[in-house]
């Protein structure tokens, strides 16, 4: 899966939707202190998390991913990689398309 030995960290490999989170997420990381600015990174992140749960993406999915892209913590890597492997079909449509890609 991973090649470059930091498998202790946590890091996943993310679906391809996902990419349009990475830069919201290090805004709010690397602002700190600044209120305004990391206000405006979650304002543009839950736009997009609407857009991907209206595009039939996952919920669950969708909110696992943010919480992994806010701390790239091992916790929150292994709830993304348990809904990537099983995903739960009574919670939500299954939808192919988002576990494919």
């Amino acid at each position: 899966m991973l090649t470059s030995g930091f498998h202790h960290r946590g890091e996943v490999h993310l679906p391809i939707w996902s990419q349009q989170l990475y830069a919201p997420y290090w805004r709010i990381r690397v602002e700190g202190r600044d209120k305004s600015k990391r206000r405006k990174s979650y304002r543009e992140v839950e736009k997009i998390k609407l857009q991907l749960v209206e595009s039939g993406h996952c919920p669950e999915l969708v909110n696992a991913i943010c919480k992994y892209l806010a701390n790239y913590r091992k916790t929150s890597a292994s709830e993304v990689q348990k809904l990537l492997a099983n995903p739960n079909p009574q919670l939500s449509l299954f939808c192919p398309k988002c576990y494919l890609t």
